[in-house]
């Protein structure tokens, strides 16, 4: 198991720690944080994670995932 932090952007909602079990995706655990539909970067990387990318194999114990919004995009 590791534990890894969920920060989410533009929120004043304070760092959570999760435990990941190997096999786990960011479809098995955004909805038990109340973020369905966000988008995770892992640190300051930049690198987004697919929803059902193994979260297990992409971080390392003790890593912090930004839970961002997706942007909507209009042209005028």
């Amino acid at each position: 198991m590791k534990q890894v932090c969920f920060k989410v952007a533009g929120s004043e909602r304070g760092p959570i720690d999760v435990n990941i079990e190997p096999g786990m995706t960011p479809r098995d655990v955004l909805p038990v944080l109340d973020l369905e539909g966000y988008w995770l970067t892992v640190g300051t990387s930049g690198r987004f994670l697919g929803e059902d990318e193994n979260l297990y194999k992409a971080v390392e114990d003790g890593d912090v995932l930004f839970a961002s919004a997706p942007a909507v995009v209009a042209v005028s």
